[in-house]
């Protein structure tokens, strides 16, 4: 039985590779960290009375799917610290029930093959220095 009062000592799994698997338990969660050859935690799964939260670090990360990959949250924040690309062999769909906000230093809109639609509800409004039509 657990020990609600103080930490337990760790318990480790030893693995493949020279890698461990080592559970340690506190009084508000367990945590099952799967750690390198070189001593670094690369995986972490936190057991909390909220449920689990998983933390994976390395140099590099791929998730990878044959079928669809769906990804469910009140909320979804992606950060790049030096670039982004979204790219799909098909159409991209995005929508919004609330406003569409998009800035970037420069935006560039092109259709590389058929037209570019622009359709409002009210009206469209364009603002700049200069309107360049058909330069």
């Amino acid at each position: 039985m657990k020990n609600d009062s103080q930490t337990q000592n760790p318990q480790t799994v030893a693995l493949v590779a020279n890698q461990q698997l080592m559970i340690e338990r506190k009084p508000d969660r367990d945590t099952l960290n799967l750690i390198s050859s070189d001593g670094q935690i690369s995986l972490s799964i936190h057991v909390t009375p909220d449920g689990p939260v998983v933390q994976v670090k390395g140099a590099s990360l791929a998730i990878q799917a044959e079928g669809r990959l769906a990804i469910d949250a009140e909320t979804v924040d992606i950060r790049a610290r030096e670039g982004m690309a979204l790219s799909s062999g098909g159409d991209v769909l995005v929508q919004a029930k609330g406003d569409l906000h998009s800035t970037a230093r420069t935006q560039n809109i092109t259709a590389e093959l058929g037209d570019a639609n622009v359709k409002a509800n009210d009206d469209v409004k364009l603002d700049g220095e200069r309107i360049r039509m058909n330069c």
